[in-house]
């Protein structure tokens, strides 16, 4: 998988350009006006290096876009919750669900949360693409596959349409990458509104033994996420990769049926953010707080579904 800078983690001068092209010029204006005052810094981010990108990404007027860092916290809602909003608590502190093991899964895209990209307020088009590794798989390379998806920020995005089906679990758990690229390019557009027809909506179905099919379908959608978060007008904002395991290990997520919210935050301020203050609300389909359901979660976020 080819390597790809978010937006967040480009150099000043890239990050500014990429800004106005998507005709964020007030973003761009701020980043461009901070420049001089901080020094280009070397910044490591979730275990792996990041390019040099200016610190005055953290000091925008505005305040701190979440899509500034690569890193996500992973929380989790389990599979029985009931009543009017349900508690998350961090994906590293459950117990794993053993008996998923050789199983198939279904994984699910719940909610795609637009609140905080950039391009500011208005339609936001997204090109979703979603990596799994599958235990048919005759080598360990994982299938990718592809979706389109719009929002008007801030707001939210898909309303549980499957990614992948019957996926099949190894020992090691659930390993997955997902990437979130904003897509103003309008050629591009034209294309994405292909991957938003109802059989792409269906999910990528990986029953029966393991098909040569998947290999060109998985070069199709790693060349799209390449071609389109390259051009200028468009920016890959949230890239993930994980794996949610069935040892106990600590700080690494767990796997269980269930709900996982995946939230964007800036590195420097992962320690501020409690799960306890948040909660989910199943009347609003929605992440908010707990103690006021009219204020939802206003960082980046998805949340993806486990279950048979």
């Amino acid at each position: 998988m080819e390597e790809i800078v978010e937006i967040g983690r480009m150099k000043t001068e890239d990050a500014v350009e990429k800004l106005r092209a998507i005709g964020d010029q007030t973003a761009a204006d701020a980043l461009e006006a901070h420049a001089d005052k901080h020094p280009a810094t070397q910044v490591i981010t979730a275990g792996r290096p990041k390019a040099d990108f200016d610190s005055g990404l953290r000091d925008l007027i505005f305040g701190m876009p979440s899509w500034r860092a690569a890193t996500h916290l992973i929380g989790y809602v389990p599979a029985d919750a009931s009543g009017d909003h349900h508690a998350i608590i961090g994906a590293e502190t459950i117990d794993p669900e053993d008996s998923l093991k050789g199983q198939a899964i279904t994984v699910r895209l719940l909610r795609l949360g637009i609140f905080d990209y950039p391009g500011g307020k208005g339609q936001h088009d997204v090109l979703a693409e979603f990596g799994v590794r599958d235990a048919k798989s005759p080598t360990a390379e994982r299938v990718h596959f592809s979706q389109a998806y719009y929002a008007t920020q801030p707001g939210y995005a898909v309303n549980g349409f499957p990614v992948f089906k019957d996926v099949q679990i190894d020992n090691d758990g659930l390993s997955m990458t997902c990437r979130m690229v904003n897509v103003c390019n309008k050629a591009d557009l034209g294309l994405l509104a292909t991957l938003s027809s109802p059989i792409f909506q269906q999910g990528l179905d990986l029953a029966g033994a393991f098909q040569p099919a998947m290999k060109p379908l998985t070069e199709l959608a790693l060349g799209l996420t390449t071609a389109f978060a390259k051009r200028n007008e468009n920016a890959l904002v949230q890239n993930v990769q994980f794996q949610l395991a069935f040892t106990a290990t600590p700080f690494a997520p767990r796997l269980r049926q269930g709900t996982y919210v995946f939230v964007q935050i800036p590195e420097d301020q992962v320690g501020l953010f409690d799960w306890s203050e948040w909660a989910y609300f199943p009347n609003l389909n929605a992440v908010a707080q707990k103690a006021d359901a009219k204020k939802p979660l206003m960082n980046n976020h998805f949340v993806l579904g486990i279950s048979f």
